[in-house]
């Protein structure tokens, strides 16, 4: 099976070395690269040959359109990142979203949430804030024209961060910000001592955000774990094979990020 991943500026990715990994403790044929692309249509998607496609930024927004058959997820948050193509049909899954959820378990239960940003991985942490009982979720966004329509939140511009982080319980950047290759880094905010900190960003792994929160105090959530619980669901989507995030695998991940 011909697996891969799809979007703009994807060298860092650590997605093929997850999957080949998986791939070959299970024994299945295939392999997983990379698939730059500058611009995306569904021509593109079918012509690449793939049969498994995640979808990363910035385009797991408009990939939505191109779908044959969406599940529930996709139809709530209105973005994808894991694609299964079977004969000229693509069938889109969001694992962002239930990769988050999971991750959020033992923290639970968390009565307010600050998300910065607007893309997909924002869209995804809204979907699994609120199917685990975070009712009081604020987003911090530079675009004032996004729409959060089809969820419960409330919206602050970027200047108005100080305001947003008030008495907030977890706190998650789902920005680029931070991440290698020329986005500025995003220094932590006066959070109270109780926040979880979460950041998106894996590469590097240990960002400036996630460095700041653990010398106060902060219990966080890194970008490498979120990777991992995404691409353990998007493994599982085309397989039906539920993968395990082993030690061994997580620090061999890091072994390539330090």
């Amino acid at each position: 099976m011909r697996l891969g991943l799809v979007g703009r500026g994807i060298a860092h990715s650590l997605s093929p070395f997850i999957h080949n990994y998986w791939l070959k403790k299970y024994q299945l044929p295939g392999s997983y690269g990379l698939y730059p692309l500058e611009t995306i249509s569904k021509e593109s998607l079918l012509a690449s040959g793939l049969e498994g496609v995640n979808i990363t930024m910035p385009f797991k927004k408009d990939v939505v359109s191109f779908l044959n058959e969406k599940d529930s997820l996709v139809q709530k948050i209105k973005a994808v990142n894991t694609i299964l193509i079977k004969s000229e049909s693509l069938k889109g899954t969001n694992t962002d979203a239930t990769g988050f959820k999971r991750a959020l378990k033992p923290y639970l239960p968390l009565k307010s949430a600050v998300i910065l940003g607007d893309g997909g991985a924002a869209l995804s942490s809204i979907w699994a804030l609120s199917e685990s009982g975070v009712q009081d979720i604020r987003v911090v966004v530079r675009n004032e024209s996004t729409d959060f329509d089809d969820f419960s939140v409330t919206a602050y511009p970027w200047s108005q961060m100080n305001e947003a982080i008030t008495d907030c319980n977890i706190f998650i950047n789902a920005t680029p910000c931070g991440m290698k290759g020329g986005f500025d880094p995003l220094a932590l905010p006066d959070l109270p001592i109780y926040c979880l900190v979460v950041d998106w960003v894996y590469c590097p792994y240990k960002t400036q955000l996630l460095g700041g929160a653990k010398r106060k105090g902060h219990q966080i959530i890194d970008g490498l774990d979120l990777l991992l619980a995404q691409g353990q669901d998007a493994f599982y989507f085309w397989f039906g094979i539920n993968p395990e995030i082993t030690t061994e695998l997580r620090q061999e991940l890091c072994k390539l990020l330090d």
